[in-house]
C-alpha cells in the first residue's frame, strides 16, 4: 500500500501541489491528469524516490518510507520520460541490464518473449541506435512484460507509440492490477480498456489549500525469485560500459591520440636534445596521462543522464557507490590502461633510460585508476551542466596535484638512480583511499545533482 499524506512542493518559487493526501490500494490504477508544467513529472520522481525536494509523508505498507526504502526499491518500477535505452546495444542487451539493475534474473527466452509481445521479434539483435522513436519506447515497455515490482510508476508511457502499442500496453496494466498490483501513471489519454477500475486526480486541484474531495473514480515487499549478488552486478556493469565503449570507438581512440600529440608536440616546442628529454620524458608523459584522462571525463555519466539510464542507476536496490565503482572501473579500463600501454613507445621517443621504465609502468599503473576515481566525482558533480568540461577541469586539476608529484618524482627519481619505492607506496596508499571515499563522494554528488 502507498499513502501520501499532506505532500507539498514548490519549484521555482512556484506552489506545484500542496496537501495532497492519496492512498493507493493493490488492485488500484492512479491516473494523474493536469495541464503542462502542472507538476505530473516532479510528482512521479518524488514518489519514485528521485527527489526528496518535498514536504508531507510518503508511507509505503504502513511505515515511513525512510524506514523501508530498500523494500520499496525492490517493488517499485519506474518509467521516465527518457526510456533508459542505449543506442549502442541491442534490445536483448538492454533487457538484460535493466533486469540486472532491478535485482532481477531473466533468461533470453523470457526477454525475447516478451520483445515478442511488443512487435520487436525480428530486432532483438539490431542495435537500438537503428530503431524508430516509438520502437525504442516499446524496447523500454517491454520490461513490464518481465518485471516482478508490484509498483508502477509510469510518466508518459503512451507517448511516441501507435495503436497497437497503445492496446498491448492498457491489457498490460489491467492485468497487472488485477493481479493486485499498483499503478501510478500519468496520461493526457483515457484509458478505454480500464477506465472502470481507473481512479483519477487533476493536480492543478492541488495547488491551493485542501478541499474537500478531489477525486474522480470512473469505478472501482516483493523480491524477484532469482537475484543478482553484488559482484554479478558490479561485473554486468563494467560489461556494459565497456561494450559501449568499443561500439562508439571515439571515446577511446580521442583519449589516446590526444595523449600521443601532446607527448610527441613537446620535443618540437622545446629542443630535440636527448639529454634534455630525457630528463623531462617522465614529467612529459605524466601530464599527457593527466590531460587524456580529463578529456575523457566528460562522457562518465553525460550518456546516462541524457537518455534516462543515470535514473535507473538512482532507483537501483543495488548499492549506488557499487555502480558508481563499477562505472569508474570500465571507465579506467577502456581509457586508462590504454594509456599505459601506450606509454613505453612514448618513453622510447622521448629517450627515457631504460632503469625508468618500471617504475613509469608502476606509477601510471597507481595513478590513472585514482585520477578516474577523483575525476569522477566531478563528473558526477557536472552531470546536468551544459559544456562543463571547463568547469570539470577546474574541479579534477587541484586533486591531480599530489598524484603528478608523486608519478614524476618516482620516475624522475628512478631515471637519477635513486630509490623510488617512497613515491609509490603514497601512490598506493591514495589510491586506497580513494577505491574507499571516492564512490560514496560519486554517489552523493548524483543524488545531490539529480534530486537538485
Amino acid at each position: 500500500m502507498l499513502k501520501l499524506v499532506k505532500l507539498g512542493c514548490e519549484r521555482d518559487n512556484r506552489l506545484l501541489f500542496t496537501d495532497l493526501s492519496i492512498e493507493l490500494l493493490p488492485g488500484q490504477l492512479l491516473q494523474i491528469e493536469g495541464a503542462n508544467g502542472s507538476g505530473k513529472t516532479t510528482l512521479l520522481r518524488v514518489l519514485a524516490g528521485l527527489s526528496s525536494d518535498y514536504l508531507g509523508d510518503i508511507c509505503w505498507r504502513g511505515e515511513k518510507l525512510a524506514r523501508v526504502y530498500a523494500d520499496f526499491r525492490f517493488s517499485t518500477f519506474y518509467f521516465g520520460h527518457k526510456p533508459a535505452v542505449k543506442h549502442e546495444l541491442t534490445p536483448v542487451e538492454n533487457m538484460h541490464w535493466r533486469a540486472g539493475l532491478r535485482n532481477e534474473v531473466r533468461s533470453a527466452q523470457q526477454i525475447r518473449k516478451a520483445l515478442d509481445q511488443v512487435d520487436l521479434t525480428g530486432f532483438e539483435e539490431v542495435p537500438c541506435g537503428h530503431l524508430s522513436a516509438g520502437q525504442q519506447r516499446r524496447v523500454a515497455l517491454a520490461d513490464l512484460s518481465v518485471t516482478d515490482a508490484r509498483l508502477w510508476i509510469l510518466d508518459e508511457p503512451f507517448t511516441a507509440i501507435d495503436v497497437h502499442g497503445v492496446a498491448w500496453l492498457e491489457s498490460v496494466l489491467l492485468r497487472h492490477i488485477n493481479d493486485d498490483g499498483m499503478v501510478v501513471i500519468t496520461s493526457h489519454q483515457r484509458l478505454r480498456d480500464i477506465s472502470g477500475q481507473v481512479r483519477k486526480i487533476r493536480l492543478e486541484s492541488f495547488s491551493g489549500p485542501a478541499g474537500s474531495d478531489r477525486f474522480a473514480d470512473d469505478g472501482g515487499a516483493f523480491m524477484s525469485e532469482g537475484h543478482l549478488k553484488g559482484r554479478q552486478v558490479f561485473f554486468s556493469m563494467i560489461k556494459r560500459d565497456l561494450m559501449l565503449a568499443f561500439r562508439t570507438p571515439g571515446q577511446m581512440v580521442n583519449p589516446v591520440a590526444f595523449y600521443l600529440m601532446v607527448a610527441s608536440l613537446f620535443p618540437l616546442g622545446i629542443a630535440p636534445d636527448k639529454a634534455l628529454l630525457s630528463q623531462l620524458a617522465g614529467g612529459i608523459v605524466w601530464i599527457g596521462a593527466l590531460l587524456a584522462v580529463l578529456l575523457s571525463l566528460d562522457s562518465l555519466f553525460r550518456s546516462d543522464q541524457e537518455d534516462g539510464s543515470l535514473d535507473q542507476l538512482l532507483l537501483s536496490p543495488h548499492p549506488l557507490p557499487l555502480l558508481a565503482l563499477a562505472k569508474v572501473a570500465a571507465h579506467w579500463l577502456a581509457t586508462g590502461l590504454a594509456l599505459i600501454l601506450t606509454a613505453p613507445l612514448l618513453a622510447l621517443m622521448l629517450h627515457l633510460p631504460t632503469q625508468a621504465f618500471p617504475a613509469l609502468m608502476l606509477s601510471l599503473l597507481l595513478g590513472t585508476p585514482l585520477m578516474s576515481l577523483v575525476g569522477g566525482i566531478g563528473a558526477a558533480l557536472t552531470v546536468r551542466v551544459q559544456r562543463g568540461g571547463v568547469l570539470l577541469t577546474l574541479l579534477s586539476l587541484p586533486l591531480y596535484v599530489p598524484v603528478l608529484i608523486f608519478g614524476t618524482g618516482a620516475v624522475q627519481s628512478a631515471v637519477d638512480g635513486m630509490e623510488y619505492t617512497g613515491h609509490l607506496l603514497w601512490l598506493g596508499a591514495l589510491l586506497m583511499t580513494g577505491l574507499c571515499l571516492a564512490p560514496l563522494a560519486i554517489a552523493a554528488s548524483l543524488r545531490v545533482v539529480v534530486d537538485g
